[in-house]
């Protein structure tokens, strides 16, 4: 194990807090576009 547990950790957190918020957008735009679905199916980046 290379990397400190701290280490990994924190850059989870910083990437859940980046998808937390990249979600809140995507929500916003499937939902006035009604692609939901296809969205989270087939798009996600993460």
């Amino acid at each position: 194990m290379a990397e400190s547990p701290l280490r990994i950790r924190r850059a989870y957190e910083e990437g859940y807090r980046k998808r937390q918020n990249y979600n809140k957008g995507m929500d916003q735009w499937t939902e006035e576009t009604g692609k939901r679905e296809f969205w989270h199916l087939y798009c996600r980046p993460f």
